[in-house]
């Protein structure tokens, strides 16, 4: 039970248990040089496996945050029992934690709910390219890039049409967007890559060769992107694109949900 980079390995300190007696030791010899204590000053112990180093990482919001951020750091060298000490709390892009399960016993509760979210993350590209999401910035640039935002614990789609710059994704504006008298079409967004339920379609090989209706296309991105690639999209829109049909197509994308009639006509 640990999470696995490179030479090093991460676990939580309600797992230090189960590690091998001589990694427990390594920790303990480690603490005499710091004199810290689990849970108040450190929340994961960091292992390093080519040299006699152990590392003692502090992420207050492990439990409360998806993906919590580092605020502090104890890198101890056992060799000579010299102690560097890095800090992040006044740093606007620290560096944040991924794949929490694997710091996790097995039967620890929320062991399941850190999984799914590992799983949704990887269904949506995100750790494609390790390189980008080391770091908070770029972590929330690239989830936004994929069309989504992060919100109680979940990856939850950014809607079709809202403000570009300053979209708040609560419950008070998912409520707002149902609401039949807010006038979307004012906000729709212009975009310049596929809304995320268009490319997890293509990701999951739905639209290979399949006709596509975009219901509620917007400004129409999607359908001049998939057409650009090959698919054979259509669109419909009641405010930019009301006249267009609206025929049978076996894969629709529901962009525009307010009192759907048949798509048929």
């Amino acid at each position: 039970m640990a999470k696995y980079v490179f030479r090093y390995s991460y676990v939580h300190v309600s797992g230090l248990t189960s590690l091998p007696s001589e990694d427990q030791q390594r920790v303990s010899r480690a603490l005499t040089h710091v004199g810290l204590v689990a849970v108040r000053d450190f929340h994961v112990v960091k292992l390093a496996r080519a040299i006699d180093e152990v590392s003692f990482l502090a992420y207050p919001t492990f439990f409360e945050e998806p993906f919590p951020v580092l605020t502090r750091s104890w890198r101890v060298r056992l060799l000579d029992g010299c102690v560097t000490v890095r800090d992040y709390e006044s740093s606007l892009n620290p560096p944040i934690l991924h794949r929490k399960e694997l710091l996790l016993l097995p039967d620890h509760p929320l062991h399941l709910s850190c999984r799914k979210l590992t799983a949704q993350a990887e269904q949506l590209g995100l750790f494609d390219d390790p390189v980008r999401i080391g770091f908070k910035l770029a972590w929330e640039a690239l989830i936004a890039e994929r069309g989504y935002v992060l919100h109680d614990g979940c990856f939850v789609p950014l809607p079709r049409e809202g403000t570009s710059d300053d979209v708040m994704i609560d419950a008070r504006l998912l409520r707002s967007l149902e609401d039949a008298s807010i006038k979307r079409h004012r906000t729709a967004l212009s975009r310049n890559h596929l809304s995320a339920p268009v490319q997890a379609l293509l990701r999951h090989g739905f639209l290979n060769a399949s006709r596509f209706l975009d219901y509620g296309c917007g400004r129409g991105d999607d359908v001049r992107a998939l057409l650009a690639l090959g698919v054979p999209a259509s669109g419909w829109d009641p405010h930019f694109a009301p006249d267009a049909p609206r025929q049978a197509t076996p894969v629709v994308n529901l962009g525009f949900c307010q009192a759907i009639p048949s798509v048929t006509r």
